[in-house]
Protein backbone atom coordinates (compact mmCIF):
# COMPACT_ATOMS: atom_id res chain seq x y z
CA UNK A 1 0.00 0.00 0.00
CA UNK A 2 2.49 2.25 0.86
CA UNK A 3 4.53 1.83 -2.30
CA UNK A 4 0.84 2.45 -4.08
CA UNK A 5 0.45 6.06 -2.43
CA UNK A 6 4.44 6.67 -3.25
CA UNK A 7 3.54 6.55 -6.97
CA UNK A 8 0.26 7.90 -6.87
CA UNK A 9 2.23 11.02 -5.37
CA UNK A 10 4.78 11.29 -7.86
CA UNK A 11 1.96 10.85 -10.82
CA UNK A 12 0.18 13.68 -9.20
CA UNK A 13 3.80 15.70 -8.70
CA UNK A 14 4.10 15.06 -12.62
CA UNK A 15 0.20 16.20 -13.30
CA UNK A 16 1.15 19.40 -10.83
CA UNK A 17 4.22 20.64 -12.75
CA UNK A 18 3.02 19.90 -16.16
CA UNK A 19 -0.26 21.60 -15.32
CA UNK A 20 2.27 25.04 -14.23
CA UNK A 21 4.58 24.47 -17.01
CA UNK A 22 1.20 24.71 -19.43
CA UNK A 23 0.35 27.93 -17.36
CA UNK A 24 3.67 29.46 -18.15
CA UNK A 25 3.59 28.81 -21.70
CA UNK A 26 0.05 30.05 -22.19
CA UNK A 27 0.82 33.25 -20.07
CA UNK A 28 3.94 34.28 -22.33
CA UNK A 29 1.42 33.24 -25.46
CA UNK A 30 -0.72 35.76 -24.13
CA UNK A 31 1.50 38.19 -23.29
CA UNK A 32 2.58 38.04 -27.25
CA UNK A 33 0.77 40.28 -30.06
CA UNK A 34 -0.18 38.06 -32.84
CA UNK A 35 -2.33 40.54 -35.13
CA UNK A 36 -4.81 39.66 -37.91
CA UNK A 37 -2.86 39.38 -41.74
CA UNK A 38 -3.01 42.53 -43.92
CA UNK A 39 -1.61 40.67 -47.04
CA UNK A 40 0.92 38.04 -47.79
CA UNK A 41 3.55 40.68 -46.47
CA UNK A 42 3.20 42.14 -43.27
CA UNK A 43 5.73 44.72 -41.87
CA UNK A 44 4.45 45.12 -38.29
CA UNK A 45 8.32 46.18 -37.37
CA UNK A 46 7.82 48.96 -39.84
CA UNK A 47 11.43 48.25 -41.58
CA UNK A 48 10.36 47.43 -45.39
CA UNK A 49 10.03 50.49 -48.04
CA UNK A 50 6.68 50.19 -49.57
CA UNK A 51 8.28 49.52 -52.76
CA UNK A 52 9.85 46.45 -51.41
CA UNK A 53 6.69 45.27 -49.86
CA UNK A 54 4.45 45.19 -53.18
CA UNK A 55 7.43 43.58 -55.10
CA UNK A 56 7.50 40.34 -52.79
CA UNK A 57 3.69 40.74 -52.68
CA UNK A 58 3.31 40.19 -55.88
CA UNK A 59 5.52 37.66 -56.69
CA UNK A 60 4.00 35.38 -53.84
CA UNK A 61 0.98 35.97 -55.76
CA UNK A 62 2.27 34.50 -59.09
CA UNK A 63 4.20 31.79 -56.44
CA UNK A 64 0.48 30.97 -55.34
CA UNK A 65 -0.66 30.85 -58.86
CA UNK A 66 1.98 28.87 -60.34
CA UNK A 67 3.38 26.48 -57.54
CA UNK A 68 -0.07 26.32 -55.11
CA UNK A 69 2.61 27.73 -52.08
CA UNK A 70 1.51 30.34 -49.96
CA UNK A 71 4.43 32.41 -48.95
CA UNK A 72 3.71 35.32 -45.89
CA UNK A 73 6.47 37.46 -44.92
CA UNK A 74 6.39 38.99 -41.59
CA UNK A 75 8.64 41.30 -39.59
CA UNK A 76 7.36 41.99 -35.83
CA UNK A 77 8.25 44.52 -33.23
CA UNK A 78 8.61 42.28 -30.20
CA UNK A 79 8.33 38.04 -30.00
CA UNK A 80 6.41 39.10 -26.30
CA UNK A 81 8.99 37.23 -24.46
CA UNK A 82 8.53 33.76 -26.23
CA UNK A 83 11.32 31.83 -28.43
CA UNK A 84 11.06 32.98 -32.07
CA UNK A 85 10.63 29.21 -32.44
CA UNK A 86 7.10 28.78 -30.54
CA UNK A 87 5.76 32.36 -31.91
CA UNK A 88 6.82 31.52 -35.15
CA UNK A 89 4.56 28.45 -35.43
CA UNK A 90 1.53 30.04 -33.29
CA UNK A 91 1.27 32.72 -35.99
CA UNK A 92 1.67 29.95 -38.48
CA UNK A 93 -1.07 28.08 -37.27
CA UNK A 94 -3.45 30.85 -36.31
CA UNK A 95 -3.54 32.53 -40.04
CA UNK A 96 -3.37 29.15 -41.69
CA UNK A 97 -0.92 29.82 -44.25
CA UNK A 98 -1.10 27.00 -46.91
CA UNK A 99 -3.52 25.55 -48.68
CA UNK A 100 -6.12 22.85 -46.38
CA UNK A 101 -4.89 19.16 -46.99
CA UNK A 102 -2.03 20.13 -48.65
CA UNK A 103 -0.53 22.40 -46.18
CA UNK A 104 1.99 24.26 -48.58
CA UNK A 105 2.52 27.03 -46.60
CA UNK A 106 5.75 29.03 -45.30
CA UNK A 107 6.38 31.87 -43.12
CA UNK A 108 9.15 34.22 -42.88
CA UNK A 109 9.24 36.02 -39.66
CA UNK A 110 12.20 38.74 -38.42
CA UNK A 111 12.05 40.26 -35.29
CA UNK A 112 14.67 42.99 -35.68
CA UNK A 113 14.54 44.45 -31.97
CA UNK A 114 15.50 40.70 -30.94
CA UNK A 115 18.08 39.95 -34.16
CA UNK A 116 16.41 37.21 -34.79
CA UNK A 117 15.00 35.55 -37.74
CA UNK A 118 12.71 32.15 -38.13
CA UNK A 119 11.63 30.31 -41.70
CA UNK A 120 8.62 28.08 -40.93
CA UNK A 121 7.71 25.83 -43.18
CA UNK A 122 4.67 23.77 -43.48
CA UNK A 123 4.19 19.93 -43.78
CA UNK A 124 3.04 19.58 -47.76
CA UNK A 125 7.06 21.65 -47.92
CA UNK A 126 9.11 20.15 -45.84
CA UNK A 127 10.33 17.30 -48.09
CA UNK A 128 11.58 19.67 -50.48
CA UNK A 129 12.55 22.15 -48.14
CA UNK A 130 14.63 20.46 -45.76
CA UNK A 131 15.91 22.26 -42.64
CA UNK A 132 19.27 22.69 -43.91
CA UNK A 133 18.78 23.88 -46.91
CA UNK A 134 16.28 26.40 -45.16
CA UNK A 135 18.87 27.10 -42.28
CA UNK A 136 21.43 28.03 -45.29
CA UNK A 137 18.87 30.32 -46.63
CA UNK A 138 18.36 31.95 -43.70
CA UNK A 139 22.46 32.35 -43.22
CA UNK A 140 22.14 34.27 -46.65
CA UNK A 141 20.02 36.85 -45.16
CA UNK A 142 21.83 37.78 -41.98
CA UNK A 143 24.69 39.77 -43.98
CA UNK A 144 21.72 42.41 -45.01
CA UNK A 145 20.09 42.32 -41.61
CA UNK A 146 22.76 43.18 -39.73
CA UNK A 147 22.98 46.11 -41.82
CA UNK A 148 19.45 47.28 -41.45
CA UNK A 149 19.27 46.13 -45.36
CA UNK A 150 15.93 44.14 -43.89
CA UNK A 151 13.86 44.05 -47.79
CA UNK A 152 17.13 43.60 -49.70
CA UNK A 153 17.48 40.26 -47.24
CA UNK A 154 14.12 39.18 -47.15
CA UNK A 155 14.04 39.93 -51.10
CA UNK A 156 17.29 37.26 -51.45
CA UNK A 157 15.31 34.91 -49.25
CA UNK A 158 12.32 34.84 -51.04
CA UNK A 159 13.66 34.62 -54.31
CA UNK A 160 16.06 31.81 -52.85
CA UNK A 161 12.97 29.78 -51.92
CA UNK A 162 10.75 30.54 -55.00
CA UNK A 163 13.99 29.65 -57.76
CA UNK A 164 14.47 26.39 -55.47
CA UNK A 165 10.62 25.34 -55.93
CA UNK A 166 10.44 26.07 -59.12
CA UNK A 167 13.39 24.36 -60.58
CA UNK A 168 12.28 21.35 -58.57
CA UNK A 169 8.94 21.53 -60.16
CA UNK A 170 9.85 22.57 -63.37
CA UNK A 171 8.09 25.79 -63.48
CA UNK A 172 9.09 29.31 -64.68
CA UNK A 173 8.78 31.71 -62.07
CA UNK A 174 9.18 35.51 -63.83
CA UNK A 175 11.34 37.80 -62.76
CA UNK A 176 13.01 35.44 -60.30
CA UNK A 177 16.94 34.26 -60.44
CA UNK A 178 16.98 30.79 -61.27
CA UNK A 179 20.68 31.05 -60.81
CA UNK A 180 19.61 31.13 -56.93
CA UNK A 181 17.88 27.95 -56.89
CA UNK A 182 19.65 24.95 -54.79
CA UNK A 183 21.43 22.58 -56.97
CA UNK A 184 23.52 19.37 -55.42
CA UNK A 185 27.07 19.45 -56.36
CA UNK A 186 28.91 16.10 -57.63
CA UNK A 187 32.72 16.61 -56.25
CA UNK A 188 34.89 15.93 -59.44
CA UNK A 189 37.50 13.10 -59.29
CA UNK A 190 41.15 14.87 -58.35
CA UNK A 191 43.45 14.05 -61.40
CA UNK A 192 45.98 12.74 -59.15
CA UNK A 193 43.28 10.53 -57.96
CA UNK A 194 41.90 9.63 -61.61
CA UNK A 195 45.58 8.90 -62.71
CA UNK A 196 46.12 6.47 -59.92
CA UNK A 197 42.80 4.37 -60.65
CA UNK A 198 44.15 4.12 -64.02
CA UNK A 199 47.37 2.96 -63.15
CA UNK A 200 45.71 0.30 -61.00
CA UNK A 201 43.67 -0.98 -63.84
CA UNK A 202 46.83 -1.19 -66.17
CA UNK A 203 48.63 -3.15 -63.58
CA UNK A 204 45.70 -5.80 -62.72
CA UNK A 205 45.74 -5.99 -66.50
CA UNK A 206 49.66 -6.71 -67.06
CA UNK A 207 49.58 -8.92 -64.15
CA UNK A 208 46.71 -10.83 -65.52
CA UNK A 209 48.71 -11.47 -69.29
CA UNK A 210 51.88 -12.33 -67.49
CA UNK A 211 49.85 -15.12 -65.46
CA UNK A 212 48.03 -16.73 -68.35
CA UNK A 213 51.27 -16.36 -70.60
CA UNK A 214 53.96 -18.20 -68.34
CA UNK A 215 51.31 -20.47 -66.76
CA UNK A 216 50.38 -22.49 -69.98
CA UNK A 217 52.30 -25.25 -69.87
CA UNK A 218 53.93 -25.40 -65.97
CA UNK A 219 52.41 -28.90 -65.23
CA UNK A 220 52.64 -30.62 -68.14
CA UNK A 221 51.86 -34.20 -67.36
CA UNK A 222 51.30 -33.41 -64.39
CA UNK A 223 47.22 -33.30 -62.03
CA UNK A 224 45.64 -30.37 -62.20
CA UNK A 225 46.28 -28.84 -58.10
CA UNK A 226 42.52 -27.76 -57.75
CA UNK A 227 39.37 -29.13 -59.54
CA UNK A 228 36.60 -28.09 -61.35
CA UNK A 229 36.45 -25.66 -64.55
CA UNK A 230 38.47 -22.59 -63.44
CA UNK A 231 41.99 -21.78 -64.13
CA UNK A 232 44.77 -20.88 -61.33
CA UNK A 233 44.88 -17.41 -63.02
CA UNK A 234 41.19 -17.01 -62.25
CA UNK A 235 41.77 -15.07 -59.36
CA UNK A 236 43.30 -12.12 -60.93
CA UNK A 237 39.84 -11.16 -61.76
CA UNK A 238 38.18 -10.83 -58.79
CA UNK A 239 39.63 -7.93 -57.57
CA UNK A 240 38.63 -6.47 -60.43
CA UNK A 241 34.84 -7.32 -60.59
CA UNK A 242 34.26 -6.97 -57.04
CA UNK A 243 36.16 -4.08 -56.31
CA UNK A 244 34.15 -0.77 -55.97
CA UNK A 245 34.66 2.75 -58.01
CA UNK A 246 35.26 6.01 -56.00
CA UNK A 247 32.25 7.41 -54.74
CA UNK A 248 31.25 10.81 -55.94
CA UNK A 249 29.28 12.59 -52.70
CA UNK A 250 27.72 15.53 -52.47
CA UNK A 251 27.71 19.20 -51.47
CA UNK A 252 25.01 21.70 -51.38
CA UNK A 253 25.05 25.42 -51.83
CA UNK A 254 22.90 28.39 -52.64
CA UNK A 255 24.85 29.77 -55.40
CA UNK A 256 24.32 33.67 -56.80
CA UNK A 257 23.61 36.98 -54.68
CA UNK A 258 21.80 38.83 -56.96
CA UNK A 259 18.25 39.28 -56.25
CA UNK A 260 17.03 41.93 -58.77
CA UNK A 261 13.12 42.58 -59.27
CA UNK A 262 11.31 43.29 -62.43
CA UNK A 263 7.57 44.61 -62.74
CA UNK A 264 4.88 43.36 -60.71
CA UNK A 265 1.11 43.91 -61.52
CA UNK A 266 -1.52 43.93 -58.16
CA UNK A 267 -3.69 41.54 -56.61
CA UNK A 268 -6.06 41.52 -53.37
CA UNK A 269 -5.71 39.58 -50.40
CA UNK A 270 -8.15 36.85 -49.83
CA UNK A 271 -6.64 35.54 -46.81
CA UNK A 272 -4.49 32.48 -46.51
CA UNK A 273 -5.93 29.03 -46.83
CA UNK A 274 -5.67 26.65 -43.41
CA UNK A 275 -2.82 24.87 -43.94
CA UNK A 276 -0.80 23.43 -40.75
CA UNK A 277 2.14 22.96 -39.44
CA UNK A 278 4.72 20.43 -37.35
CA UNK A 279 7.58 22.48 -36.40
CA UNK A 280 10.18 21.99 -39.51
CA UNK A 281 12.19 24.62 -40.54
CA UNK A 282 15.38 26.97 -39.40
CA UNK A 283 15.93 29.95 -37.09
CA UNK A 284 19.16 32.15 -35.89
CA UNK A 285 20.11 35.26 -34.81
CA UNK A 286 22.87 38.24 -35.73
Amino acid sequence: MGMMRGTGAAIHRAICALALIGSAIGHVARGADFPAPRGYVNDFAGVLAAESQSRMEALIRQVRSKLGVEIAVVTVPSLGGMPIEDYSIELARRWGIGRKGEDTGLLILVAPNERKWRIEVGYGLEGELPDGLVGEVGRRMVPYFREGKYGEGLALGLQTIVATLAKKRGVTIEDVDASLAYAPERRSVPAVGMGLVILLVLLFILAFVLAATTGTGRRRGGRAMRSGPYRDSDWLWYPIIFSGGGSGGFGGHIGGSSHGWGGFRGGGFGGFGGGSFGGGGASGSW
